[in-house]
């Protein structure tokens, strides 16, 4: 039988967020500052893991990140870049299609580190944070309280609080029995961390369309001077991914780079929504991150929109307490209808043959792109940014 904890103080706010990745710990960093009592419940055992990112954001995003939550950059940062190179990978060669050069620095950020610091902070706060612990139900009774029902070390147990931030991953298990989403879709990205004896010549990441993905495309990211990043997104099976993943690192990876003389360290990865079919809540449940389905859909990239997420969530949290969820969709309607637009442009790629036919066309007139927004590259398109030849 489950056992019901003490619920919280008459007049008191008391938040449980569901999910310690980056969006339930930026927000419960944020809730707390509010001075509201606040629990995260995550099913890992340890902050951070497993591994499943990249981890590229913009240099908005990251000061963002920084603001929100006080760590020092130093201690995150890999890598910054700030332009990209796109490649055409045909059956028997990749080739240079053209450059992207960007206004404003991208990083790479150490995924698991910035959730640990994040997490450290949060708990620095107040925040309790309970790993090993699954939510498995959420229930609203007749004041307006939720009952949230979670498994701990085998355990059924029970606690209310006056709001809920539901934070959890792609698969959004908890999200579709609470019928915030309607349907789910899902994409997967696999990686691999390749480990050189000697020193590469990689200096900017590398976007690779073609044969590798139909749907979106690969990469290859150098993360210091003898490791890369070499990932695969896609809407096939993770199977079918993993080794379209595993035959690139060998009939294409090693000749590129010129070396035979490399390791794969490790693979890792995980579900990226795509599909925009979820809402964002109800009264005070509201949901943040892979959990809304609120990804940018050229890319699958997720962190601005959290920070973006996060930001209107607290704003609408310190003042519309008995209501979040209606003010946290009214803050959030300029980004979603900028991610709606993306999501209609990218149908409208995937119906022509993918991203290969754009950059096969583009290749024929342009060596050099110039974007101003990384966070909004098809504003920058639809403005005119400038193109060099």
């Amino acid at each position: 039988m489950a056992s019901l904890e003490s619920s919280i103080l008459v007049g008191g706010v008391s938040v449980a967020v569901v999910g310690g990745g980056i969006g339930g710990l930026l927000s419960s960093i944020e809730i707390a500052k509010l001075g509201f009592n606040v629990i995260v419940y995550e099913e890992h055992g340890t902050v951070g893991l497993p591994k499943h990112c990249t981890g590229l954001i913009s240099e908005t995003t990251l000061s963002e990140i920084i603001r929100s939550s006080g760590i020092n950059h130093k201690n995150i940062v890999k890598a910054k870049f700030n332009e990209y190179a796109v490649m055409l990978l045909t059956p028997n060669k990749l080739s240079m299609a053209f450059n992207i050069k960007f206004d404003e620095y991208v990083y790479l950020i150490d995924r698991v580190m910035i959730e640990q610091l994040i997490a450290q902070r949060a708990e620095d706060l107040g925040v309790n944070i309970k790993l090993k612990t699954i939510v498995s139900d959420v229930l609203v009774n007749r004041s307006g309280m939720y009952l949230i029902k979670y498994i701990v070390s085998r355990n059924v147990k029970s606690k209310m609080f006056t709001h809920v931030i539901i934070a959890e991953g792609a698969k959004r298990t908890l999200s579709s029995r609470l019928k915030l989403c309607r349907s789910i879709r899902n994409c997967y990205g696999i990686q691999a961390l390749i480990k050189f004896s000697n020193q590469h010549y990689f200096s900017t990441p590398l976007i690779i369309v073609g044969s590798l993905s139909k749907h979106y495309f690969g990469w290859m990211v150098p993360v210091n001077d003898d490791e890369l990043l070499v990932g695969i997104m896609d809407s096939n099976s993770p199977i079918k991914i993993y080794r379209s993943l595993t035959m690139f690192i060998k009939k294409y990876l090693r000749e590129f780079v010129n070396s035979k003389d490399l390791e794969v360290g490790e693979y890792f990865g995980g579900l990226i929504p795509c599909d925009m079919k979820c809402i964002l809540g109800v009264r005070n449940l509201c949901s943040v991150g892979d959990a809304s389905s609120l990804i940018k859909p050229f890319t699958g990239g997720g962190i601005y929109v959290i920070t973006r997420q996060v930001k209107a969530l607290t704003e609408a949290l310190r003042k519309y307490q008995d209501d979040v969820a209606t003010m946290y969709g009214i803050k959030l309607i300029p980004l979603i209808k900028m991610l709606k637009r993306d999501l209609i442009v990218k149908k409208l790629i995937d119906a022509i043959g993918g991203y290969s036919i754009i950059v096969r066309f583009l290749s024929n007139f342009i060596d050099t792109l110039k974007v101003k927004n990384y966070d909004d590259m098809l504003s920058s398109l639809l403005r005119g940014f400038s193109i060099s030849t």
